[in-house]
């Protein structure tokens, strides 16, 4: 099955900012160390409840996306309790400006259930204790057809033009230039992880 135009759109336009990401968190090399797990899990329960406040009221009215049962905060908060760690401030608001902007950072969030269960199957394989990273699977069997659902909404608004195109695009490369901000710990050069 070939993949819709405006999903090959935003993988090519973010395919460097995504790579940068996974190159600069590296966290299958992070998450061996269960001293670095609260600290991963603070920053990304912090990444998630800023962009589940910024993104709610563009995307919660979208009729078959069922955004209040996407938002993972609140796993990844019960996760990082139960590694004993403590939140750190959610960072300052950055809402996007139109409901393309709205879906292609949406498009980055959701995008990362799927690489998460990579990361999870992986941590599995090698025999490590996955406790406090539920947040990595947070849909199980389900991801696949979440995440279609999600392809098939941004198809149905990327036809309302070109422009909308765009803003989608200028969405995602923004999703992936905060979740670097909000994810990577200060002074992490690419390629090297640190907690």
């Amino acid at each position: 099955m070939t993949a819709p135009p405006i999903l090959i759109r935003l993988r090519d336009a973010t395919r460097e900012a995504h790579e940068r990401l996974e190159a600069r968190l590296d966290l299958l090399a992070a998450l061996a160390r269960p001293e670095a797990r609260p600290g991963i899990a603070a920053r990304f329960l912090a990444h998630h409840r800023a962009e589940e406040a910024d993104l709610a009221p563009w995307l919660e009215p979208i009729k078959g996306l069922g955004f209040a049962d996407r938002l993972r905060s609140d796993g990844i908060a019960r996760d990082l309790a139960e590694l004993g760690g403590r939140e750190v401030a959610v960072p300052t608001p950055h809402p996007p400006t139109s409901l393309g902007e709205a879906l292609g950072r949406f498009y980055v969030v959701e995008g990362s259930t799927l690489g998460g269960r990579v990361i999870a199957k992986a941590l599995h394989a090698r025999g490590e204790d996955l406790r406090g990273l539920s947040f990595f699977d947070p849909y199980g069997r389900l991801a696949g057809d979440r995440w279609q659902g999600l392809v098939a909404i941004l198809n149905a608004y990327s036809d309302g033009g070109d422009a909308v195109g765009e803003q989608m695009t200028l969405g995602a490369l923004d999703g992936f230039a905060l979740a670097e901000a909000r994810l990577v710990p200060p002074e992490t050069p690419v390629g090297e992880a640190r907690a």
